[in-house]
């Protein structure tokens, strides 16, 4: 059984007496209520379903990415949309604005920089996109000279810290601080193969086409660490990612998934099968990884060696589907797996809640508020002498509160 990170806000307020406050045994059943609301990431995920009917473009959907705002970027097949938890906002790319680069991969790859912008490498283009005007970037050579890049690149990476990686056509890695104004310098790392850069503990990571993974110290300009993860080259189109989360750097490719151990300092390997290909990597949290497999599906990795595998999907209406996974996103309970063919899958983790309470009575009326959704909150006013529950959601973007009993 696995337990996903639950974000539950708990606010807890004494109704009809100011000054009274709530007897010991009292706290301590609501404490335990809450805990019943946390309720684990089990092998029986139900989705909702996000496609064209609520407003995304259309349902082939290529990369996902959060913004610091707490919307979710989306890439599909005809264009950037943008979803606030109520509406898409779509933006489709023009191709007189797109950057010519000499980059080749089965699906686009999207970062978001600390200047309030997207950047999104697909096969053969770069598109950037300014979250402030809301309208794409239409000279990306000049913002690329801007920061010091004069050559055209083959290649760019925007790991956890912002920080920018240019691979030049000239096989150069240039590299600049997220929070710098400065030009990006050139570094003396290895560019033949580079397929992913990650910022984890205090050093830089480099993963490249033939299995070696490097940990290198930027202040002290060396490799502190490389092992080889397998052997063979990775051809352009294969699928190498790191994902990392506070405690935790995992990294995937092909046929395989393996984890930094920080004790051992050594890469474990955490799956490994040459039957399926591994497309997308999801670190949601210290405890769970997620893995996207072209065939097989949603495959969960726990952090004590467990693993779940969903190859179908349940939905609210009952419906079952079964679809290739492209790309998962996850943040705060909120789990969005991206589908070949059918849109967006969403599940959050605090998305059922109990609603009986046997033995259990309290004369303040506690309310207690659960964060729900990426933009929507629960407030759950709570009468168990009356034996029932009433249920408010709060709407922020429609800026109404629905009551309704459950």
């Amino acid at each position: 059984m696995f337990y996903g990170e639950n974000s539950i806000i708990i606010v807890i307020f004494a109704l009809k007496y100011k000054s009274y406050l709530i007897e010991m045994k009292n706290l301590i059943l609501i404490i335990l209520f809450i805990c019943t609301c946390c309720l684990p990431i089990s092998a029986h995920y139900i989705y909702r379903l996000l496609n064209t009917s609520i407003g995304l473009p259309d349902n082939e959907i290529k990369s996902q990415l959060w913004l610091p705002d707490g919307r979710l970027c989306v890439r599909t097949s005809s264009s950037l949309s943008f979803f606030d938890g109520c509406t898409f906002r779509s933006f489709p790319p023009v191709v007189s604005e797109m950057y010519p680069m000499d980059y080749v991969a089965a699906l686009p790859t999207a970062y978001v920089d600390g200047q309030q912008r997207v950047w999104i490498k697909e096969s053969g283009q770069m598109l950037v996109f300014d979250l402030t005007t809301e309208r794409y970037v239409g000279d990306i050579r000049g913002l690329l000279a801007s920061m010091g890049i004069k050559e055209r690149i083959r290649n760019l990476f925007i790991d956890s810290a912002k920080d920018f990686w240019f691979v030049t056509v000239s096989g150069k890695v240039f590299h600049r601080e997220g929070n710098s104004k400065g030009k990006a310098v050139a570094v003396r790392v290895r560019a033949k193969g580079l397929r992913d850069v990650a910022n984890w503990a205090g050093n830089h990571w480099f993963v490249y086409h033939d299995g070696k993974i490097m940990c290198w110290n930027a202040a002290m300009t060396k490799v502190l660490h490389s092992q080889l993860l397998w052997n063979g080259e990775m051809l352009a189109r294969d699928f190498v990612q790191f994902s990392q989360n506070s405690e935790q750097l995992w990294v995937m490719w092909n046929h395989g998934v393996a984890s930094w151990h920080s004790l051992t300092h050594q890469w474990q390997y955490r799956y490994v099968n040459d039957k399926d290909v591994a497309v997308t990597l999801c670190a949601a949290s210290p405890k769970i990884c997620y893995v996207g497999l072209r065939s097989a599906g949603l495959l969960v990795l726990s952090a004590d060696g467990n693993t779940m595998l969903q190859s179908e999907y349940e939905m609210m209406n009952g419906d079952v589907v079964r679809d290739g996974v492209q790309t998962i996103a996850y943040r705060d309970g909120n789990l969005m797996v991206g589908m070949a063919n059918h849109g967006i899958f969403f599940c959050h983790s605090n998305q059922y809640l109990s609603t009986h309470f046997p033995g259990y009575a309290d004369n303040n009326d506690p309310v207690i508020m659960v964060k729900f959704c990426f933009l929507q909150y629960r407030l759950l006013y709570c009468n168990i002498d009356k034996a029932h529950v009433l249920q408010y959601l709060f709407r922020r973007h429609q800026k109404r509160i629905d009551m309704f009993r459950i």
